[in-house]
C-alpha cells in the first residue's frame, strides 16, 4: 500500500489515481491481524494503515516535490517504526522496548 501512494507521488504509473480498491488487500490483512494481534499492535497497525491511505489518497501524481507527499511519508514510516517496535516487545525481543528506542527518521 505504502509502495503504491509512493509510486503515485513519483509518476510511475500512468494512471493519476489510484484505483478504488487500491487500499482493499491491505485492509483485509489488517482485519485478519485484529483477530491476532494485541490490542497494541492492533492499534499501531491501524494508525500505519491509516498513513499509509492518507498518504495514497492525498498526494499527487507525478509531483514528488508537493510537501503533502512528503509529509505524507514522513507520517506513513513513523507509523511503521512504531508498529515493528510494538511487534518486537510483545515477541519480547531484547532490546525493543518501545519507551526506550527514538525513531530514527
Amino acid at each position: 500500500m505504502a509502495r503504491l501512494a509512493y509510486d503515485k507521488g513519483y509518476g510511475l504509473f500512468e494512471e493519476t489515481e489510484l484505483p478504488d480498491d487500491w487500499h482493499a488487500p491491505a485492509f483485509e490483512r489488517l482485519n485478519r491481524l485484529r483477530i491476532f494481534a494485541t490490542s497494541s499492535v492492533a492499534a499501531a497497525a491501524a494508525a500505519a494503515y491509516n498513513a499509509a491511505w492518507q498518504w495514497g489518497h492525498y498526494c499527487k501524481h507525478d509531483d514528488p516535490d508537493d510537501p503533502k507527499f512528503h509529509e505524507g511519508q514522513v507520517a506513513y514510516d513513523h507509523a511503521e517504526i512504531d508498529l515493528l517496535m510494538r511487534i518486537r516487545d510483545d515477541l519480547a525481543i531484547p532490546g525493543s522496548d518501545i519507551d526506550d528506542v527514538a525513531p530514527f527518521i
